[in-house]
Formats: C-alpha cells, structure tokens, sequence
C-alpha cells in the first residue's frame, strides 16, 4: 500500500505527492501538469490518498474516473479528507463534505464521472453538467459526501448506479438538486445502498427512473424533503426492479408507485411520518399491504404500546397463481414438540377459504441447519377448498365482520428444533383482509 498526499492549497501537481512536504495539487485538474489520478504515475488498488480538508478543485473540464479504479475484486483506493497531514501520518478525519470539486455554474459537457474501484470520505461532488456514479472498475464507496446536480433542463439529474451486477454505497450522503430539476434521482440497473443522510433539496420523488433490474435499499434516509419515492409504473417493461426503503423519515402524504408489473417490488418497513410513529407498506402488482392502527384485534401486535395489523389491499390482478404476499409475520418458537401456529384475520366482505388465502410456516428444522417450510392448506385445497374456521374468541376494533382463524400444526421430536419462524400470508381474492401478525403458539 502507498500512501498519497493532496493539498489544493500547498501543493503542485509537478510535486511526487509521496510525501506530505511535497503534496499534489489537485486529484484531476491540471496546473500545468496532470492531478493525481491521471498522471503517469497513479494510485492503485489499496493505496490511501490523503486530501487535506477545505480542499477545493474547481472544474474546468469534464471529470471522468473510469479505468482510473480499482478492479471488481480488489481494494478500492481510499481518497480520504483528513483534518491534517499529522506529519505524514493522518490520524483525525476531516468533516463531512469538506472536499470540494466542481463549479456552481452550468457548463455543457463538464460532467462528473465517478467510477468503480474507489472509497471517497469527506467529498463534495458539484459538477457543472450531469453526474453519473457508473459500472466501471469496482464497487464504488461514497461516505460523508455530498452529489449536488447544477444543471437545469436536463434528462438526468443525479445517476447512482449504471451498469447491471455492481455495487454502490451511499452511506451519510446527502443530495441536492437545482429547483428546477426536482423530480428525483436515476437508478440503471445496478444494486445502489443508501444508508443514512438525506435530501437537502425539495423533489416531487427520490427517484424518477428505476429500470434494468435495480435493486435500491435505503435505510435510515432523511427523506422529509420528498414527496414520494417514485413516480407510478417506475420500471416500465424492463427487467425486475426492488425499491426497499427501511427506517427512513417521510412526510405526511409520502407516496408509494403503483406498480404495474409482477416482477417490481417497492417494501418500506419502519418508515417514520412523525415522532414516535412507523408505518411499513409494501407495494406488488397484485396490489399494496400496510400497517394501520384502526382494525386491530385486542391482544394483537403491538408497536410502542399502540396495537396495529396488516392491511392487504389487492386489485383486478390478484390470482391464485399470482397472490398478494403480506409483510413477513416473525416469532421463536420450541418445534421440538408438535405446535399449533395460528394467525388471525378478519374482513368486512365474506368468510374467505384456504384457495383464497392461506400461510407458509417456515419453522427450524430437527438436526439440520435449515427451515422447513408448512402451508396451512388443507389436503385438497385446489379441488375442494375448506373455509377457515370462524374465531368467536377474538374483538376486532374498526369495522371488520367475518373474523377467521388460519391454523398449522408442525413439529416433534424427529421434525422440528427451537428457534425462530417466519410466516407468509398469501391472499389469491380481491377482498380487503386485516392480518393480526401476532402469531399465536399452542
């Protein structure tokens, strides 16, 4: 590993910038020489770059990193604001979006190409045109940073990923667009992970275009600035897209797409409209499931003291060979002896059978590693489907009238072992069911 020193103050990018007496200037731009990465002598897979902070490039030309990173199984190269050279030897990082490059006017062409095989700490990222996080090289790491889009009248604002099977992570980023490009940012087939930070900028949706098999996951996003996650039918006709969205801040009317393809996913679990309430929503195809406070049954699940069951909400779509799937209902369990697992449900149409909705059980299985997986189906449920049994011990809030209870017995002394499960409830009929996803153990 080398160890590398950039100063845009001190330094000149005629200096070796091996040693923190003789810093670079800048990491791109020229000063009558090439920066850092596009010299004849760069840093490679592992090697830690050390810019001292209040660092500012201003972008003269189009930044582009690509085959500057790393490869896909190597060590990124670490470009890291700290607080001061120490000597030669950085022991106290600089602050969050310390390091600035770019420029605050526009500019056609002077984009900002931020390629695989890097970690960046500490950076400001500002270009004068667009910005495209891309598949080039390695996984891509931004911690700390800031990606701010200048131009107005673009098609694209900020791209987090291109470029199907690669990784990129967002941890303690912030975003921000120009008034006029608010309608959120771009997603081109790859796995971004954005974890923590937050939108500086109002935008109608977080992301306008999800497409070629991404799979987004945020967790614990500011999103108070945004008025939904993205726009109804995101994906389109192309390949199967995930949106999970887990603890983040949303404002009250956050909004969710309509999705219109079996293949696209949109889960958002633990979201917070305000103080001390979470709310979690998940969107199919088939149709929505979310959680709600209203058509509870005494004794259910519970969140803070405030009692709350799933919403199923199918539409025309919704088949038994394409069902609604519900939020995932967890507990622990002994299997070792037999139990009966039971969940409880209620609707306001009709009493529903085990075609039109029913329950996996996946439960640790006896001397293995694994799970087994029981549905609650009766034997011949496909050719003469049993009613689920009423349940006339249970008090629902709200206005349900046909209350139910789905039941399977598993388990013993050669079948199960203790630990825990998860359940599944599938629903294959348009009928509005409340799930209580507190599941009972006998």
């Amino acid at each position: 590993m080398t160890i590398w020193f950039v100063d845009s103050v001190l330094g000149d990018n005629a200096n070796s910038g091996l040693v923190y007496t003789a810093p670079k200037k800048y990491l791109w731009e020229s000063d009558g020489t090439p920066g850092l990465l596009l010299g004849a002598t760069a840093p490679a897979a592992g090697d830690n770059v050390f810019v001292l902070t209040g660092y500012d490039e201003p972008q003269t030309v189009s930044i582009s990193m690509a085959g500057v990173g790393s490869a896909i199984d190597e060590e990124p190269i670490n470009i890291i604001s700290v607080a001061s050279f120490n000597s030669g030897s950085p022991n106290t990082l600089g602050a969050a979006r310390s390091c600035y490059v770019g420029g605050t006017s526009y500019q056609s062409g002077f984009d900002i190409y931020l390629a695989g095989g890097f970690y960046f700490y500490g950076f400001h990222f500002e270009p004068r045109d667009e910005i495209t996080c891309s598949n080039a090289d390695g996984t891509l790491v931004l911690e700390g940073c800031k990606l701010q889009s200048t131009r107005a009248g673009a098609t694209r604002n900020i791209n987090l990923g291109m470029g199907a099977g690669q990784l990129f992570r967002y941890i303690d980023c912030r975003f921000e667009n120009v008034t006029a490009l608010n309608a959120g940012m771009t997603v081109e087939g790859a796995r971004v992970e954005l974890i923590g930070g937050g939108f500086d900028s109002t935008m109608s949706k977080a992301f306008k275009s999800v497409v070629n098999g991404a799979h987004v996951y945020l967790d614990g996003v500011d999103m108070s600035n945004v008025d939904g996650l993205a726009p109804d039918g995101v994906g389109g006709a192309n390949e199967s897209i995930v949106l999970h969205a887990k603890n983040c801040v949303v404002k009250s009317g956050f909004t969710y797409p309509t999705l219109t393809r079996a293949s696209h996913t949109v889960l958002a679990t633990n979201n917070k409209t305000a103080a001390g309430s979470n709310s979690e929503y998940s969107a199919q195809s088939m149709g929505i499931v979310q959680s709600e406070t209203t058509n509870v049954r005494t004794g259910d699940a519970k969140v803070d003291g405030v009692g709350y069951a799933y919403e199923m909400l199918p539409n025309t779509d919704v088949a038994k060979h394409n069902p609604l799937r519900c939020l995932t209902i967890t507990g622990r369990a002994d299997f070792s002896t037999a139990k009966t697992v039971d969940i409880y449900i209620a609707n306001t149409t009709r009493d529903l059978d085990d075609l039109e909705i029913n329950f996996d059980l996946s439960y640790p299985t006896y001397n293995q590693g694994g799970n087994t997986i029981k549905n609650c189906k009766g034997a011949n449920w496909l050719v003469a489907p049993t009613t689920h049994a009423d349940d006339t011990g249970s008090t629902w809030g709200g206005s349900p009238t046909y209350m139910q209870k789905m039941s399977v017995t598993v388990g013993g002394a050669t079948e199960g072992r203790e630990g825990p499960f998860q359940i599944v409830v599938w629903l294959a009929v348009d009928v509005d069911v409340f799930v209580d996803p507190y599941p009972v153990v006998s």
